[in-house]
């Protein structure tokens, strides 16, 4: 009998933990997209989901404090069915920030595009034409003229994005990949916002130059109230034609973080700036201080 129960009890235990183990593994963290199409379909979250933290262990009224003043982030943890499980709350970091922008760009869905057949072996031809038409180069006589004469440029790229894929530069050309960008930038920032995943991927594969997604990110930033990271911004102070850089985290690094985008440094930056507006740029005095070391 007592050998019985000695075999039973490891048995027992591996089952628990065989259990506990299969719990974990249908787990999972949903992806920064999947919560962006959550927003979109107003997917609602149980008032009652579990908080924790990385431990798994419930959040302390200090740390309770600090998700709801945004000091600190969440991952959304759903099980193979898709069902929210529980918010595991940790410290919030940079690209939280930027998520966070386009996701409040997301509420209510993205701007309603037309639908327009593309044909994608026309691809190049057609954003060729559009580069030509925005830029009044020339009267293009590519192959699919018709689409931008009866449609908007961004409605035109964006259905290229949605049928064709993301197109590479060896595929469209330089401007073929710049100017795809430039109308979905120049339309509205939801659009950009929803197509930042394909900016992202064009700078990391060098089609595209590292100051679009710079500027990009500045932006989402700036839009609320927070810190640029790489300082392409400029805001007027009020007094004449007078500009300055828009506040700037961690300015020790800036000139660094713009090297590693391909960007001139935040000095030959202003020169550039004000040469081009006849302006005087102001370089914030926290900036202007590290810089002067």
């Amino acid at each position: 009998m007592k050998k019985l129960i000695v075999i039973f009890i490891p048995l027992l235990l591996i089952s628990i933990l065989h259990a506990c183990k299969k719990e974990v593994e249908v787990m999972r963290k949903l992806t920064q997209e999947e919560m962006i199409q959550r927003v979109i379909s107003n997917q609602t979250l149980p008032p009652d989901i579990l908080i924790v933290d990385r431990k798994g262990k419930k959040i302390d009224t200090a740390t309770l404090r600090r998700l709801n003043n945004g000091e600190m982030a969440t991952d959304l943890m759903v099980d193979k069915t898709g069902k929210p499980i529980r918010k595991i709350v940790r410290e919030k970091t940079l690209e939280d920030e930027i998520f966070h922008s386009r996701l409040s760009l997301a509420y209510g869905g993205w701007t309603p595009v037309t639908p327009i057949e593309i044909p994608c072996q026309s691809k190049k031809q057609i954003l060729e034409g559009l580069h030509q038409n925005y830029f009044k180069i020339k009267q293009s006589e590519a192959t699919g003229k018709e689409l931008w004469n009866q449609h908007q440029p961004h409605e035109i790229v964006v259905n290229i994005l949605e049928q064709c894929g993301l197109p590479t530069k060896n595929e469209v050309g330089e401007e073929g990949i710049n100017i795809l960008f430039l109308l979905l930038r120049a339309n509205s920032l939801d659009l950009t916002a929803r197509f930042y995943p394909e900016l992202k991927q064009s700078v990391k594969r060098g089609d595209l130059h590292g100051n679009i997604l710079a500027e990009t990110e500045d932006r989402f930033l700036i839009m609320h109230n927070k810190k640029q990271i790489y300082g392409t911004f400029v805001r007027p102070t009020g007094e004449g034609d007078t500009m300055e850089i828009y506040p700037v985290r961690d300015p020790e690094n800036l000139d660094k973080r713009r090297a590693g985008i391909g960007m001139m440094p935040i000095r030959e930056y202003v020169d550039f700036l004000e040469a081009d507006c006849d302006c005087q740029v102001l370089i914030p005095e926290e900036l202007a201080q590290v810089l002067n070391q």
